[in-house]
């Protein structure tokens, strides 16, 4: 049995080809029959209805039709290549940029890195003096210093940003 991922309109289905005229759609059972008239012509008949097809894209992942008029694109995967997609969609969407604010009014004695910098989390990014005393700044995640937008010397408030990184 072979489950397959069809998306068109961002809508996805899933269809799992039970046989050759039976599948489930979205877990409901339909039977089917396809009748090839030509390479880029077919009828589909699933349940009590007939739809009528004409392809003008295919590849193995692409298909380009038309039914009752209207264009549609439709894309297919098995499960392997639904999985690949998501876990590269889901390390791409996971870069953050993180935004570093004074978490008191003071004055800032030394910044210890440079935009470009690979840092660790935890690892020090900058001193700041409030009441006589030294804070040190740290990252709260590793990554990359994106931007700095202080000077040593420099006072800020409560909330000022102070770096950015991603």
């Amino acid at each position: 049995m072979s489950e397959l991922f069809v998306c068109y309109n961002g809508t996805e289905d899933c269809i799992r080809i039970l046989n050759e005229n039976e599948l489930l759609l979205n877990g409901k059972k339909v039977r089917f029959e396809v009748h090839k008239v030509n390479p880029y012509f077919l009828i589909l008949r699933a349940g009590n209805r007939n739809y009528r097809y004409t392809f003008n894209t295919r590849d193995e992942k692409q298909i380009g039709f038309l039914k009752d008029g209207s264009y549609f694109r439709l894309s297919v995967q098995n499960k392997l290549e639904k999985t690949i997609e998501e876990i590269s969609s889901h390390r791409q969407g996971t870069e953050t940029v993180f935004n570093i604010k004074s978490p008191m009014p003071g004055l800032v004695l030394k910044v210890k890195k440079q935009v470009g910098d690979v840092i660790q989390i935890n690892e020090s990014v900058m001193i700041l003096e409030a009441m006589k005393m030294e804070n040190d700044i740290k990252s709260p995640a590793s990554g990359i210093i994106k931007e700095i937008l202080i000077k040593e010397k420099q006072s800020v408030d409560k909330g000022t940003l102070l770096f950015r990184i991603e």
